[in-house]
């Protein structure tokens, strides 16, 4: 997906100068007090503009995605800088850089593989059926059942 040039882009022609400066602000990292400090105006004006104007909304989006994607570019071309990093450190003995490789690849927190009976198996099935069948109606098997398929997940 393209970025758009935010010189280009429809939202920026519809803006104030007083909007384009909180928008800088914002996308340095300023807190929105600061951006509407920089801009001249109070800060519920802006969190009105992030709230209410959809061409402020939508230019600030638009802008915080070119940013995302510049970052995550730098980001991909620092990792094999960064793998080069952590291999030393493991070859070292550096026990901390593994134990967080390890809970960053979530080899720690490794999902429940499940019942090794197949008669479990059955059962869980059938169980999972039911409570399909029973959501169809409107209806739970137990009480502690989610309502729906995504609070189960």
């Amino acid at each position: 997906m393209k970025s758009k040039d935010r010189n280009s882009s429809p939202q920026n022609a519809t803006l104030s100068p007083s909007q384009e400066n909180a928008l800088a602000a914002l996308l340095a990292g300023s807190t929105v007090s600061d951006a509407g400090d920089a801009a001249g105006v109070d800060r519920t004006t802006v969190h009105r503009w992030m709230r209410e104007d959809d061409d402020f909304r939508a230019e600030l989006n638009c802008r915080r995605n070119e940013l995302r994607a510049v970052q995550q570019d730098r980001l991909t071309r620092l990792c094999d800088k960064a793998v080069t990093c952590v291999e030393s450190a493991l070859d070292a003995g550096d026990a901390r850089t593994a134990l967080a490789l390890l809970k960053g690849l979530a080899i720690l927190d490794a999902p429940k593989i499940g019942p090794e009976s197949a008669d479990e198996l059955r059962l869980e099935r059938s169980e999972a059926r039911q409570s399909q069948f029973f959501r169809g109606v409107g209806l739970r098997m137990r009480q502690d059942e989610p309502e729906d398929e995504t609070e189960s997940l």
